[in-house]
């Protein structure tokens, strides 16, 4: 289980692994049903194996983990059917009849590799031509569309936020298309949105936009359904300030109206009008389910002024029972050894000297903190190369210490930088292909090896300890 803290930031510089919060759709649900005790994850196999790819796609179409450009094929990994494993999805595939439109090709995990044949995915009808040509549509133009869990089933449902024929859509209701596990069902059904907002507020299945209203879908109450929360609008006061509203979801349906959830005091006027802040100015935050507990915290990661926060600790504020966090924080120790200031943000994926992320690559349900690059001291050349470093979750803060996650032998120096990307020698990401629910170290692409991305990718398991 891949997993960061909020889910509303874009990767426009690495391909998505799964679980990564690529697209605003929400903040991540934890279900410790998932925990497998008996199997730990500890470090990638060192050989791997191959993983085989279905034939018919032009040379070089699979080199990464996902395609969303502008150019036949498009595809995605995603576990569509709700089996724990990943299925290769092609959403759009010029020449081939209704692909995009009336279906999907999936291609399912056999346990070796894809299914050389792609079952057909059914998707809704009543929709212009190849509006479904990506696994989600965010842009300015109708329709616009998502794949989201309302209903709390653990199946995405495909969800229209915005149809121009249906002027409705967006404003009073979003239309979710039920998945089948075959399919999309053919009609969907009206998903009622809260009442009091402008026009068109609800175009998208996130907006955390610097114009008012903004507003998240997130399980900020842990009972593992996303809620509606609503953080900043200039008509009413307060919000973004001391408090958000949360309508909860009632399946279907969001209710009309919303519950304070009340914010911690101490901070400028404004600083909670989105679920997160990763700006260059201080403070810094974000919510999620630091703890593992299943609850979100509001972990505020940069506050300048406050010492030692950013280098030395985070700060953290737990749910209250009122409905909201708490007014005091808790210290959150960060390892020891790094530069000062290494910590402000919620995660560093890319950068010079120091790269790092949240990671719940041992599946014991918490994050922990993965370096993956440590180059500014010059004492640690082999991260990135032979191993991550990994600092335990202890419940309330991180391991000074870290323990090692071993990498794949035979790459070049620097092969593994981040958490997902390309180094120029290898493409990668971080996925569950054999359904155990451990991420697995994917590579789609090695500039040394023909037929990486054509016929196969290289398959690291995730080792259980």
């Amino acid at each position: 289980m891949i997993g960061l803290l909020l889910a509303c930031y874009g990767l426009d510089k690495i391909p998505e692994p799964p679980g990564l919060p690529g697209r605003p759709d929400s903040a991540p649900v934890f279900d410790d049903s998932e925990v497998d005790e008996d199997c730990l994850g500890s470090s990638f196999d060192l050989l791997g194996g191959e993983w085989l790819l279905p034939a018919g796609f032009p040379d070089g179409a699979l080199t990464t983990s996902w395609d969303t450009s502008t150019e036949s094929p498009n595809w995605r990994l995603l576990d569509i059917d709700g089996d724990d494993a990943m299925e290769l999805v092609v959403t759009y595939y010029e020449g081939l009849t209704g692909v995009g439109t009336s279906r999907w090709l999936v291609y399912h995990d056999d346990g070796t590799g894809f299914t050389t044949t792609a079952t057909d995915w059914d998707l809704p009808t009543g929709f212009p031509e190849n509006t479904f040509y990506l696994a989600y549509d965010a842009s300015t133009e109708s329709p616009n569309w998502g794949l989201v869990d309302l209903d709390g089933d653990g199946l995405s449902e495909l969800v229209v936020t915005r149809y121009d024929a249906i002027p409705e859509l967006g404003d009073s209701a979003w239309r979710v298309f039920s998945n089948t596990g075959v399919g999309f069902s053919s009609s969907g059904v009206d998903w009622d949105l809260p009442t009091g907002f402008p026009s068109g507020t609800f175009h998208q299945v996130s907006d955390p936009s610097s114009a008012s209203p903004n507003w998240v879908l997130m399980d900020v109450d842990g009972d593992l359904d996303l809620d509606l929360v609503g953080t900043e609008y200039e008509g009413i006061e307060g919000l973004g300030d001391t408090r958000w509203l949360t309508y909860d979801n009632l399946s279907p349906g969001f209710s009309g109206s919303g519950d304070t959830w009340s914010l911690p005091e101490g901070f400028v006027a404004g600083e909670f009008s989105t679920a997160y802040d990763r700006s260059t100015a201080s403070p810094n935050w974000a919510v999620g389910d630091l703890t593992g507990d299943g609850t979100p915290e509001l972990v505020v990661t940069w506050y300048e002024g406050l010492e030692g926060v950013g280098s030395t600790q985070w700060m953290v504020y737990p749910p209250s029972d009122e409905g909201g966090f708490q007014e005091v924080s808790q210290s959150w120790p960060l390892p020891e050894g790094y530069a000062d200031g290494s910590f402000t943000d919620i995660w560093n994926p890319y950068g010079d000297g120091l790269v790092w992320s949240l990671l719940d690559l041992d599946g014991d349900g918490a994050l922990e903190l993965f370096v993956h690059t440590e180059t500014a001291s010059g004492n640690n050349a082999t991260v990135g190369t032979t191993k991550w470093l990994m600092h335990d979750n202890t419940g309330t803060g991180f391991s000074s210490a870290p323990r090692n996650w071993l990498l794949p032998n035979g790459y070049p120096d620097q092969a593994f930088t981040g958490p997902a990307g390309n180094t120029g020698d290898a493409w990668y990401t971080l996925a569950d292909l054999d359904g155990d629910s451990l991420d697995d170290l994917i590579v789609t692409w090695r500039s040394d090896l023909e037929g990486v991305g054509g016929s196969v990718w290289l398959h690291y398991r995730n080792l259980c300890r």
